[in-house]
């Protein structure tokens, strides 16, 4: 798998937590919505361009590089939901293929958007206690 690299000008948008409505079910804004439509359509047009149709099978790493126009404070995890979700079915099948997550999030005051870097990962997902012990040692 080549790596798909991709950036999607436009201020980022966050994705609160799920938002329950007066009537029992939750929704996502229409502002949301469209963000994560625009960040699938990026991705498919980036997956065409490199002759790919279906979702990428298998382990990922996904890095994800936000340009924010100013300092308002913006949980970087919130600002990744919206891609993650926007990507599910397009880039991957589903992002609990991806067992690497790098976020980082800058100012940038002259251009907003998000670079998103998508990679093969064939790390196992399965380890072992003596490795556990090993990473927190």
């Amino acid at each position: 798998m080549i790596p798909i690299i991709f950036f999607v000008e436009g201020e980022p948008r966050p994705k609160q937590s799920f938002r329950a409505s007066q009537r029992g079910g939750g929704y996502t804004p229409a502002r949301i919505k469209s963000y994560q439509a625009e960040i699938g359509w990026a991705g498919q047009q980036c997956m065409r361009s490199h002759g790919m149709i279906d979702p990428i099978p298998g382990s990922l790493t996904v890095e994800l590089t936000f340009f924010l126009g100013d300092g308002r404070r913006v949980d970087a995890d919130n600002l990744s939901k919206c891609v993650m979700d926007g990507l599910n079915g397009i880039v991957w099948e589903d992002d609990r293929q991806n067992i690497r997550l790098v976020i980082d999030k800058y100012i940038c005051r002259r251009r907003q958007g998000v670079l998103v870097k998508v990679l093969p990962n064939d790390r196992a997902l399965e380890i072992s206690e003596e490795e556990l012990s090993n990473k927190i040692a």
